[in-house]
């Protein structure tokens, strides 16, 4: 939760977009042992936190995924894509979600450090200060939330609210669903045959997921691997229709210091309503996709979706 300064805040709709841009700075420059240097060249660029949550590598000895530009990122900033709100005036409080991702759980207080640090340079327009008043940790299973870190007493406690895979597993066990529908809340990147696509076919999105969560596994919790016949999992994913679709293509924008240009994130948001003879096999892996994002630029938030089960 923060809390605007003396100054107001200024900040896009998509708030995401503000909040990831001075971030990365930051945690770099709390994290950093040697500042000033390359991190391509830095001897301890394998242990280090701010190359392993911002600039993730594949080992070198990796199977999958060796054009390091795609490798997941272990974190995902994710703020309401209607929020049409833009000004906060001094005191007014304002929220974000902070997903982070196996190997990252253990760098939890250079994540609360370096917003507390961001809020003191400012964010947004101007650049205007924020105060971190306080960081709950959310227990999806429960509902309840826990505070972990309060703004004046900056201490920070620990609280395991872990989404596992045997938790996912167990939930989808208890869903007997034969329809499903998808709510697209942030703009959703999909590409087929090399090209994005408007077109939310069903096997297309479980792709995206397997893709997601596989890549996620590899690199940010110790290597793993899932060893299945994937291509008759699509053909069979493939049989699932799409009964109804609502959606429409968004284009959302935002400058990259890094690249001195501004980059265009446009996606599909809306729904889509699927159904199946046998959607059981595919629940685990649409659960994980709702918890985890999918498509590209999850870090910013964007690929963030709802299911709704129903016979």
């Amino acid at each position: 939760m923060l809390e605007a300064g003396e100054q107001g805040l200024e900040l896009p709709p998509f708030k995401s977009s503000a909040f990831r841009g001075g971030f990365g700075h930051v945690f770099k420059r709390l994290t950093c042992a040697y500042p000033g240097h390359e991190c391509d060249d830095c001897q301890i660029q394998h242990s280090c936190p701010y190359v392993y949550v911002f600039e993730t590598k594949p080992p070198s000895d990796s199977k999958v995924l060796k054009n390091f530009e795609n490798v997941p990122r272990p974190y995902v900033i994710a703020t309401r894509f209607d929020d049409t709100k833009t000004y906060f005036k001094m005191g007014d409080r304002l929220s974000f979600d902070l997903f982070l991702i196996g190997d990252a759980l253990q760098y939890i207080p250079f994540f609360i450090h370096s917003f507390e640090l961001l809020g003191l340079e400012g964010i947004g327009k101007q650049r205007r200060p924020y105060r971190l008043a306080r960081v709950e940790a959310l227990d999806s299973c429960t509902g309840m939330a826990h505070q972990i870190y309060e703004g004046r007493s900056k201490r920070i406690r620990q609280k395991d609210v872990s989404v596992t895979g045997s938790l996912l597993m167990d939930r989808a066990e208890s869903l007997q669903a034969k329809t499903v529908r998808i709510c697209f809340e942030t703009p959703l990147r999909m590409k087929w045959k090399g090209v994005y696509t408007s077109d939310p076919q069903f096997h297309l999105l479980l792709r995206n997921a397997v893709r997601r969560v596989t890549s996620l596994l590899y690199f940010h919790l110790g290597g793993k691997e899932i060893s299945m016949d994937f291509g008759e999992f699509f053909k069979r994913a493939e049989s699932v229709e799409m009964i109804e679709t609502n959606v429409k293509w968004v284009d959302w924008e935002r400058y990259s210091a890094r690249q001195n240009d501004r980059m265009n994130f446009g996606g599909i948001i809306g729904e889509a309503e699927y159904r199946g003879d046998d959607l059981q096999p595919f629940i685990p892996w649409l659960l994980a996709a709702e918890a985890l994002g999918m498509g590209k630029q999850t870090a910013f938030g964007l690929g963030r979706i709802r299911l709704v089960w129903s016979d």
